[in-house]
């Protein structure tokens, strides 16, 4: 229930979030669909949620998201600071009780993505698993540039080492540089981790 996590603003003008541990450890992770929406709506935030549980704003500009949370965010008095960069995370305790690490990765450079995350992690005596692309568009040999902004509904079959590995059933697009959609990023964590150990990978549909 997302009414037992009180906000207080300390004098930093940090969010300290006092969680019932009980009741609301994992209030995000375990709240239905239905009080996520009621949620969302309720900061002016319309969405559609599809058949498959993949939900997005009805403006479908993921710039609508942001406003939305940042605009709710400034309304609860919280700083935020960009063009900051962190070098010692550790010294943010003697100002804050708790640190959330959410840095994405070095995936999109050209959006500010970097290893920092990771090197905060080190910090904290982790151990770090190697990295690779996870969800990403795929650039394909003999591809028809004509075809760019199509989108179909297909299947998308996985080869790997010319053995069918999976198939999906989603949006495929088209791109200049080869094709993307949800089929085609359903696959390619499977797929990006068979290039990694220099597997043959092909795709059919």
């Amino acid at each position: 229930n997302v009414s037992k996590i009180s906000e207080v603003i300390n004098k930093k003008g940090a969010v300290e979030v006092d969680i019932n541990h009980d009741d609301s450890l994992y209030v995000f992770g375990n709240s239905p669909i239905k009080e996520f929406k009621k949620f969302i709506e309720s900061l002016g935030l319309l969405l559609d949620i599809k058949d498959d549980g993949r939900c997005y704003p009805l403006s479908y500009e993921a710039n609508s998201v942001v406003s939305i949370l940042k605009n709710y965010a400034l309304s609860l008095g919280i700083n935020i600071h960009t063009d900051t960069k962190i070098t010692d995370i550790k010294k943010l305790f003697k100002s804050y009780d708790k640190v959330v690490i959410a840095t994405g990765s070095q995936a999109a450079p050209h959006l500010g993505g970097n290893d920092d995350g990771i090197r905060f992690a080190k910090v904290f005596g982790h151990t770090i698993v190697p990295t690779y692309p996870a969800l990403v568009q795929f650039e394909v040999q003999n591809h028809v540039s004509k075809m760019a902004g199509a989108k179909i509904d297909a299947e998308v079959t996985l080869i790997i080492d010319n053995k069918k590995e999976m198939t999906i059933q989603g949006d495929i697009l088209f791109t200049t540089y080869g094709i993307s959609g949800f089929a085609i990023l359903d696959i390619s964590t499977t797929a990006s981790l068979a290039l990694l150990n220099s597997q043959k990978v092909d795709i059919s549909l």
